[in-house]
């Protein structure tokens, strides 16, 4: 005679059967939001088995995946996954938008001070299974202004040097030729302090001699190798026009160079932005620089297209900073279509898509980073 348990517990129905001389079993059910990671008819008593949460939910234990044990009350802890929700954050003499008692995964929020206030720390977050990344600023009626920026190995400041800099000021550096940035070249006063300083590393890949061109031709070659960074000039014969990167440079071993058309084409003013300098037209080679919050940027006219296509798209906020995680990307906005990588600390490996994408102002589903003890 076989007798059977029925056990009804929130969001999944658990079904533990006996029969005389044979033990107690746990069958799997289906779960709302999850899935069993091992499916099978049944599993002994003491047995237990690993069950994960689809993107957007959580075990009870904030973790994407949960164990549980065939005991003979049925499974315990009770898998079940639930909707990943942040509580609204709180910005004192500032106000956040929009404001909701609670926020669903990838919910974006924006942060600003009221007037005679300063903010300081970034002006988006976005929920997470951890909680809001990055934290929110702060509001403050008066804010420090900077020292001149600090020079850096192999480096040098391009922007131009002052006795002091105002709160969110940002400025630049570039690296000495056969040097290499290893961060963001870009640095910002925050009340008082420097944003963390890029830094140059040794790039030994160098190129050979620049290459011939069609109708064209390098000036002035005096080397058989030369290093990164280092550029030469480029010309055309006559009635050609010179298209694309001039003077050449020398990248990562690989040389950027031009090419020779005859009569290149001239670019229209650009759409959706107001570019610096404003001109009906633009001649072949022209560059303008435009602003989308969040610095300058510049496009050159190329044989009647504009490099890079200039626009101004959607921001996400700050990377997510992950728990357990080495934090390698930019502290920045980024601008949709970038992506960031991550790495784990020693002793954890990563759970998860190792890349995610910044898509219409909010990152796609972070990776864990997940202890030995998992």
């Amino acid at each position: 005679m076989k007798l059977c348990l029925v056990l009804i517990v929130p969001f999944l129905l658990l079904r533990c059967c006996t029969s005389q001389n044979e033990e107690l079993m746990c069958l799997p059910s289906d779960l709302p939001n999850g899935f069993f990671m091992e499916r099978r008819h049944n599993y002994s008593l003491g047995e237990s088995t690993e069950y994960g949460c689809q993107i957007g939910f959580t075990t009870l234990q904030g973790l994407d995946r949960g164990v549980t044990l065939c005991l003979a009350a049925g499974w315990i802890p009770t898998p079940k996954c639930i909707t990943i929700q942040c509580e609204s954050p709180f910005l004192e003499d500032g106000d956040i938008k929009p404001k909701n008692d609670q926020n669903l995964h990838k919910d974006v929020v924006k942060f600003s001070c009221k007037r005679g206030y300063t903010r300081v720390g970034p002006d988006s977050a976005q929920c997470y299974y951890f909680g809001w990344s990055p934290p929110p600023p702060i509001c403050k009626v008066q804010v420090n202004p900077c020292q001149p920026p600090p020079s850096i190995p192999h480096g040098r400041l391009v922007s131009d040097l002052r006795d002091q800099y105002p709160h969110g000021e940002k400025v630049e550096y570039e690296c000495d030729l056969g040097f290499v940035k290893a961060s963001s070249s870009m640095v910002e006063c925050v009340d008082g302090e420097w944003t963390s300083l890029p830094s140059c590393i040794e790039e030994f890949k160098t190129c050979g001699p620049p290459p011939n061109i069609i109708r064209g031709h390098a000036i002035g070659v005096d080397s058989g190798k030369y290093i990164h960074g280092k550029t030469v000039a480029y010309e055309c014969e006559e009635n050609f026009d010179i298209v694309g990167t001039n003077p050449a440079k020398c990248l990562h071993g690989e040389w950027t160079f031009p090419s020779c058309i005859s009569h290149a084409r001239s670019c229209s003013h650009p759409h959706n932005i107001t570019p610096t300098p404003l001109k009906y037209a633009y001649k072949n080679n022209d560059v303008f620089s435009y602003n989308c919050g969040f610095g300058l940027r510049k496009a050159q006219c190329v044989n009647g297209e504009w490099l890079p296509t200039p626009e101004c798209k959607e921001f996400c906020p700050h990377p997510p900073q992950l728990p357990n995680a080495i934090h390698i990307a930019e502290l920045r906005n980024y601008e949709s279509g970038e992506e960031i990588a991550f790495r784990c600390k020693e002793h954890f490996h990563l759970l998860g898509p190792p890349k995610i994408l910044c898509e219409g102002g909010a990152w796609q589903t972070p990776p864990r980073c997940v202890g030995p003890s998992r």
